[in-house]
């Protein structure tokens, strides 16, 4: 006897026993010869974004889809499968699976290792690692199924490294999980448990949108940005020494993107870092021994309709561009590690949105396709098997239009 993984399409997850022959189909609905997945019905993906070694979709339906390394615990996937919302799933899955008990999806935000969802409902869902506290449920446990924060009214939110933040509708804020940057600020944190549930974030009060970035939260306040948690590069003299949340002094910012010594982000359609130099971090051409920048500076050219920003990756006019010093980050086919000024993925020419995570990038086109390149090893591509561990042109991911 052998195990399998059994899914009933539309219905949770569970773990079969069964023997080496294919399951009756009946139980499954249409299976993939050899394939213990669910062949998916066509899907438009709305949003991707990526984790280490993992990604989901939103899809324009409101339901999730995730594939690739099943945790990021144990090496190989073997262990907790905490990625894709079910204890079904205890290994690396190269295709999309859907997770179950989660619809009317209106947003999604992954980060490290944890996802989190908006509904329509205005609820929040979140599942994955959860060893600073970062799902909200009271304990470090990790958790395997998405779990209802003990919020309402939520506006939207956003996940950090090892935390989450939420925006209400009445302009107040809630985090929860790691506070070793600040990222709670404030809130009344007296024992470790107070940090494991939604906390309210004391002076922010009317914001009216909220990002997140690494160890970093900032809100919108009376048009001003206004940042607390780890601190991020100064922008001629961006953040100042007042109370949190403390004034970033780059008026118009819509997007916020950190990572090391750099910060970058949205400003009037444009794409803006500054900080270190170092490694083409700021796509400007510049590189380590360059002064520091000061103030945010323009991608080399992007300077007009950029739709969405990850990690040293944009996109406008249709493609995805990437830059700095960021191994298999590229998608043009060559094996170059790191790159002064933007370069363009391959073959796309529709791209709106863009996520990456760690050395795995994902892009979602006008029609609702998704489509991965990069560090590939676990499956990150979606395309089943057989599958490359790296990826140097974008890979249509299965189950999408």
């Amino acid at each position: 006897m052998s195990l399998r993984l059994l899914v009933r399409v539309g219905l949770p997850l569970s773990l079969v026993a069964c023997s080496a022959s294919m399951p009756d189909p009946m139980m499954m609905g249409e299976v993939d010869a050899g394939s213990p997945y669910p062949v998916l019905a066509k899907a438009k993906a709305k949003k991707v974004q990526v984790g280490v070694g993992f990604a989901c979709a939103l899809t324009t339906t409101g339901t999730v889809r995730c594939w690739g390394q099943a945790s990021t615990n144990t090496a190989g996937g073997d262990g907790m499968a905490y990625h894709f919302g079910s204890p079904a799933w205890l290994k690396d899955i190269p295709e999309p699976v859907e997770v179950a008990g989660v619809s009317n999806v209106t947003d999604i935000s992954i980060a490290y290792s944890h996802v989190c969802v908006l509904t329509s409902a205005k609820k929040v869902l979140c599942w994955g690692r959860n060893s600073e506290g970062q799902i909200g449920n009271g304990t470090q446990d990790n958790v395997l199924a998405p779990f209802e924060v003990p919020l309402s009214n939520v506006k939207k939110v956003r996940v950090g490294t090892d935390h989450t933040c939420a925006l209400l509708e009445d302009g107040t804020v809630r985090c929860w999980g790691s506070n070793l940057d600040d990222q709670l600020e404030d809130a009344p944190v007296t024992i470790n448990a107070d940090r494991w549930a939604p906390l309210k974030i004391p002076y922010v009060t009317g914001a009216s949108d909220l990002m997140v970035s690494g160890k970093t939260n900032c809100v919108v306040m009376n048009g001003q940005v206004r940042c607390w948690g780890a601190l991020l590069p100064t922008a001629g003299g961006a953040l100042d020494t007042d109370a949190p949340p403390r004034l970033l002094n780059v008026a118009g910012l819509t997007e916020l993107v950190r990572a090391r010594s750099t910060a970058c982000g949205i400003v009037g359609g444009a794409a803006k870092c500054w900080g270190d130099p170092s490694g083409g971090n700021l796509g400007t051409g510049a590189d380590l021994g360059d002064p520091q920048q000061p103030m945010p500076a323009n991608v080399r050219g992007l300077d007009t309709g950029v739709t969405s920003m990850s990690n040293g990756c944009a996109t406008a006019g249709g493609k995805v561009w990437c830059w700095g010093d960021w191994p298999q980050r590229y998608g043009d086919g060559t094996t170059k590690t790191r790159s002064l000024l933007p370069v363009a993925a391959t073959g796309l020419t529709d791209a709106v949105q863009v996520s990456n995570g760690f050395e795995t990038t994902c892009a979602v086109t006008s029609a609702g396709t998704v489509y991965c390149w990069g560090d590939t090893h676990a499956g990150q591509a979606g395309i089943g098997t057989p599958f490359e561990d790296v990826s140097l042109t974008p890979q249509k991911v299965k189950s999408f239009e």
